[in-house]
């Protein structure tokens, strides 16, 4: 019997024929490396002021030359930027890896799901809240992503914008249940396989272009920092940031 690390839920049930259909060889994976690479899924702005666009046309070619790793097992997982080219500007690869969520080291096991970096200047680890992972809407729209079998998941949450107003943050997921691992990137998880292509609202998109199986070359080790704290508290503090930069005009 094939061992899923996930909750079942009804919701899950309602396509149990995923699980029926998983060939042999999908018993024998027992940890999986994937890279993806990073596209823009929506065209350039063209309203941006003509003085910010060859900085904005700058951190868009960083961001297309980033790639990001994903290393998990049936307990844990981490996810991260990987730094694989040089650019002239320190400056812009930060606001790339920043747009793209890069700026952090993800991690998850069966205890807590965190994400580590730099918070404003220090290096803090925040744990973050379950329920933006889990609620997923399964669907049987399916496609081939690196010859795997994948179908459509999407979920969804509140957050807030850079005027504090809350917003909804839409999320698609397409994973694979020939891959039996529960994980993704930014510790998106809880569906029944491994996450092959993500977006966010969508303007940019992860999509897995390298698979490793059973490999040694792993590093699955915590982040750890000196200080922690909650997503409220993350949340407080970002919210604070964007009033002083609004209020400075």
């Amino acid at each position: 019997m094939l061992y899923f690390n996930f909750k079942i839920s009804k919701r899950l049930l309602k396509y149990s024929f995923l699980f029926l259909v998983l060939p042999l060889c999908s018993q024998n994976i027992q940890s999986v490396k994937i890279e993806y690479t990073v596209s823009l899924s929506e065209a350039e702005n063209t309203t941006i002021p003509i003085e910010y666009r060859k900085e904005v046309q700058a951190k868009n070619n960083a961001i297309a030359n980033l790639f990001f790793v994903l290393e998990a097992d049936r307990d844990i997982s981490k996810f991260q930027a990987v730094d694989n080219m040089p650019i002239d500007s320190e400056r812009v690869m930060r606001g790339a890896k920043a747009a793209v969520g890069g700026g952090f080291v993800y991690f998850n096991d069966k205890d807590k799901k965190i994400k580590t970096g730099d918070v404003f200047g220090k290096r803090m680890t925040i744990i973050q809240n379950n329920d933006q992972f889990q609620d997923w809407n399964i669907t049987d729209v399916s496609k081939k992503i690196l010859g795997f079998n994948c179908y459509k998941a999407k979920t969804s949450y509140k957050s807030f914008d850079k005027n504090e107003d809350e917003m909804l943050i839409e999320v698609e997921a397409w994973f694979s249940p020939e891959i039996p691992l529960s994980s993704g990137p930014f510790n998106y998880d809880g569906l029944p396989g491994v996450i092959l292509e993500f977006s966010k609202n969508p303007k940019y998109t992860f999509k897995a272009s390298k698979i490793e199986f059973n490999s040694n070359n792993f590093d699955l080790t915590e982040p750890k920092a000196k200080k922690t704290i909650g997503q409220k508290q993350y949340e407080e503090k970002v919210k604070k940031v964007l009033k002083d930069i609004r209020e400075r005009g």
